[in-house]
């Protein structure tokens, strides 16, 4: 028989600040229940788990336990209303009533959550980086499509524990993305939880809405094994003759000027004649809104004087990801490189030529790294790269356990002499 009641969890307490939810727990029958929670965290001290109720002692006692029941008693409701009308009150029954999403339609004059995301949106885009603006674009564009995809309408006061759990399963297996192949990467996943989270935060203080618990929503992320080129590397990029081919010629010189100036493609695509006095780079970056000066090497400067004090440009970046793979074989890039990913819990090994993984992305990891391994002072890096924090830095750059340990004999001996 259907029960009702209150369910607080005691393995389930936030690091953070030693709380757990309280929830109510609905019995369909032995095989099926459902935990909705009350949007309300206590510490374990505060919970009689032999009567499953608050204690007195709580400093908020009142306000607490009246919220809890009262979401117990809507749910109880429910229940009984539907038994009254000859309702099966199964678990989809009970959260489709409860939440408010029996045919998905809202009053006119009430805005809902897409809406609050504009606003969100437009107060953020004078004080944020274009990057930051299309990883909201980016979210909006999964919420919505998770909307189609659960076949319920999305408000806030649907988005609780259960939805996360479903949400998660939607990112992980199911957003088709642009190749055609299904699920995202988990840094892609757990960039989307964190920006979600914030939104819900800010819309709180606001006081839009009720303080929503997402203290279990875990924001997954794993390293990630991008690869850079070295000097060696790039120069046999530069050094290719594709004065036939203009158009690779102009993808080819671009992905070096990259190489040694440390940019992201959408900044150093958008380098203007304006932006190059004498010998340095003036930019303010996209993402970050830092102001940067850069220094041209023999190499760029040779690259700006062929573009007549310019860059190439007019480069999609679709077509400079596919075409540089092309020019980097042609060089003969094509070492074998090992990259694990995570895939369902399940850490999978896939191996490539070195070509195959070389995208935009890969002009500013070998410019850090190799200005680093050359011993250029981290600060002077951080300042061309736009990295705040060295801790930042040093996960970004990358440099082998065998070239470590080479750099350190190297030290060793003029630390000898």
């Amino acid at each position: 028989m259907a029960s009702v009641k209150l369910l607080v969890k005691k393995h389930n307490v936030s690091k953070r600040d030693r709380k757990t939810p309280v929830y109510v727990q609905y019995n369909y029958n032995r095989d099926k229940r459902i935990l909705i929670n009350t949007n309300r965290k206590i510490e374990l001290k505060f919970w009689d788990f032999e009567n499953d109720v608050l204690r007195r002692s709580h400093p908020k006692y009142d306000t607490i336990n009246r919220h809890i029941k009262k979401t117990k008693l809507d749910i109880e409701t429910i229940v009984s209303n539907a038994l009254d009308d000859g309702i099966e009150p199964n678990p989809e029954y009970i959260l489709n009533q409860y939440y408010g999403i029996n045919n998905g339609a809202e009053p006119n004059d009430r805005k809902g959550l897409f809406d609050y995301f504009e606003d969100y949106i437009k107060a953020k885009s004078p004080r944020v980086g274009k990057h930051t603006i299309n990883d909201y674009h980016a979210l909006k564009k999964h919420l919505k499509g998770y909307e189609r995809w659960s076949r319920k309408k999305l408000e806030f006061k649907s988005i609780n524990y259960s939805f996360y759990q479903k949400f998660m399963k939607y990112l992980s297996h199911d957003v088709v993305k642009p190749d055609g192949e299904k699920g995202l990467a988990v840094n892609t996943i757990g960039k989307t939880l964190r920006n979600l989270k914030i939104f819900l935060r800010d819309c709180a203080r606001k006081n839009i809405i009720d303080p929503i618990d997402t203290s279990d929503f875990i924001v997954y992320q794993e390293e990630v094994e991008n690869i850079y080129l070295t000097e060696s590397e790039v120069n046999a990029i530069y050094e290719l003759d594709l004065s036939k081919d203009h158009e690779r010629e102009r993808i080819r010189d671009l992905f070096v000027l990259g190489c040694y100036s440390g940019l992201r493609y959408s900044d150093l695509s958008s380098i203007k004649p304006a932006n190059i006095k004498g010998d340095f780079i003036h930019l303010r970056q996209g993402k970050t809104m830092n102001h940067v000066v850069i220094p041209l090497n023999d190499i760029a400067k040779e690259i700006v004087h062929k573009y007549n004090g310019g860059i190439p440009q007019g480069i999609h970046m679709n077509d400079f990801n596919k075409m540089i793979k092309g020019i980097a074989a042609e060089a003969g890039i094509n070492e074998e490189i090992i990259i694990t990913q995570k895939r369902e819990s399940v850490r999978v090994d896939t191996t490539y030529k070195k070509f195959e993984l070389i995208a935009s992305h890969t002009c500013r990891r070998s410019f850090c790294t190799n200005e680093y391994l050359k011993g250029t002072p981290t600060l002077f890096i951080m300042k061309i790269s736009g990295h705040r924090t060295e801790r930042n830095f040093l996960k970004y750059i990358k440099v082998d356990e065998q070239l470590a340990a080479q750099k350190m004999l190297e030290f060793w001996k003029t630390r000898e002499r």
